[in-house]
C-alpha cells in the first residue's frame, strides 16, 4: 500500500485518541438574558419607531446573535420600501423546511401555497366579509443576552484594542427595485450596480401594484411573467455565458436551467441542504435566479474573501408576450465588508 500523494500527511482515526479530552471553555464565565422595555411610548401609528436603551458594562459583552425582540400583536400593511424583500429572501433561501415548520413560526413565518400566493388569509372575519385590521403595538421587549467575560480575556482585548481595531467580517446586503412598464417585450436595465461589484446577485419579479402595497396582491409572489431570456452583463462580460432561456407557456415547460441557478448561485448544490423550493413550486411564486459572481464560486463560503472589483452591472430581460401590467425587478446584492471598532468604540464601516 502507498499514499495517494506524497504531500498527503498521516493522520489517525479519532476513535484512537484514547488519552485526550475535549477542551474546556474558560473565556465566558456566565451569561444571562436581560429584558428591556422601549424608552419611547407605544403608539397606534404603525410607522412610529421603537427605541431601546441598553446600558453599557465594562465587564460584559452583548451577544447580538442571541438577541431577540418580542412584539405583542401587531398587524400592519407592509411599508413601501425594499427592506421586506431583504428579510424575505434571506429567510426563504437560508432555512430548510424543518425550520420553517417549527421555530420560525414563532416569528409568523409560514410557507405560502404554490399557485395561491394572491389568496390572502383573513386576519379578522366579520361573519359576512373578511376584514384586515391595522393594530398598534401592545407590548414590546428587547431580550439581550449579556455575557460576563473572564478578566484575562478582557485585558487581552483591551491591550489589543490599544494597537489595532476589532474586526467583524460581515455580509452587506443592498436591495434595489426597478420598474418595467406594461406593454413591453423586453428591457435593458442599466447601472443596476455601479461601483463595488457584489459577490452574489439574486433577481426576482413582482407586480408593481403588489410592490406598492395593494392588499389584494402578495408582494412576495415572485412570478415568471413568461420570461424567455435573461442574463447579466458584468463589466461587459455576459453571465451566464449562455443566456437563460426558460419557457413557461404550453405543455412542454422548460426552466430547469433557471431553477438550477437558485442552487448553484447559493452554493447549496454541493451540500446536503435545501430550502424547500423544488422544480414544481419554483415557477409558481418562487421564480428567483441567483448568480455567484466570485472567480472561485465561493459567495456562500465564509472562509475567505476575493479581491474587490469595481464596475457596472446591466440586466437584459425579455418576455414571450408583452407585459399586461407594470412589474418590478427586485435586485438582491451581497457584498463582503468588514466592520471595525476602535478602543473608543468608534465604528468604521
Amino acid at each position: 500500500m502507498a499514499f495517494l500523494h506524497s504531500h498527503s500527511t498521516e493522520c489517525m482515526s479519532s476513535e484512537l485518541y484514547l488519552f485526550t479530552l475535549p477542551a474546556t471553555q474558560t473565556s465566558i464565565e456566565s451569561s444571562s438574558f436581560l429584558h428591556y422595555k422601549p424608552v419611547s411610548s407605544l403608539s397606534d401609528d404603525v410607522d412610529a419607531p421603537l427605541e431601546f436603551v441598553v446600558p453599557a458594562s465594562s465587564e460584559h459583552y452583548f451577544d447580538l446573535a442571541h438577541t431577540m425582540i418580542h412584539v405583542h400583536a401587531k398587524i400592519k400593511t407592509p411599508p413601501n420600501n425594499a427592506y421586506p424583500y431583504k428579510a424575505y429572501i434571506e429567510t426563504l433561501l437560508n432555512y430548510a423546511p424543518a425550520a420553517n415548520e417549527s421555530h420560525l413560526t414563532s416569528s409568523l413565518r409560514y410557507d405560502d401555497t404554490s399557485g395561491g400566493f394572491d389568496s390572502p388569509a383573513n386576519a379578522v372575519s366579520t361573519g359576512t366579509a373578511p376584514m384586515i385590521v391595522n393594530k398598534g403595538i401592545k407590548e414590546a421587549t428587547l431580550i439581550v443576552r449579556r455575557v460576563k467575560i473572564s478578566p484575562g480575556v478582557l485585558l487581552a482585548h483591551a491591550q489589543a484594542l490599544s494597537k489595532t481595531t476589532a474586526k467583524y467580517p460581515i455580509t452587506r446586503v443592498e436591495v434595489k427595485s426597478f420598474t418595467l412598464n406594461s406593454g413591453i417585450l423586453g428591457d435593458s436595465i442599466d447601472n443596476v450596480i455601479h461601483g463595488q461589484l457584489p459577490k452574489r446577485i439574486i433577481l426576482g419579479f413582482v407586480e408593481n401594484k403588489a410592490f406598492n402595497g395593494n392588499r389584494a396582491l402578495n408582494p412576495f409572489n415572485f412570478q415568471h411573467f413568461s420570461i424567455n431570456y435573461i442574463f447579466l452583463y458584468v463589466d461587459g462580460v455576459q453571465i451566464p455565458s449562455k443566456p437563460l432561456q426558460p419557457r413557461f407557456t404550453g405543455l412542454d415547460k422548460l426552466y430547469i436551467d433557471a431553477f438550477q441557478t437558485l442552487y448553484t448561485g447559493t452554493g447549496v448544490h454541493v451540500l446536503n441542504e435545501d430550502f424547500g423550493i423544488n422544480r414544481y413550486n419554483y415557477y409558481k411564486g418562487n421564480f428567483l435566479t441567483a448568480f455567484d459572481l466570485t472567480p472561485d464560486l465561493s459567495a456562500h463560503c465564509g472562509t475567505h474573501w476575493n479581491l474587490v472589483r469595481s464596475g457596472r452591472i446591466r440586466i437584459e430581460v425579455r418576455f414571450e408576450t408583452a407585459l399586461l401590467t407594470a412589474i418590478n425587478c427586485i435586485v438582491y446584492a451581497e457584498y463582503d465588508n468588514v466592520l471595525e471598532i476602535d478602543s473608543s468604540r468608534q465604528i468604521e464601516f
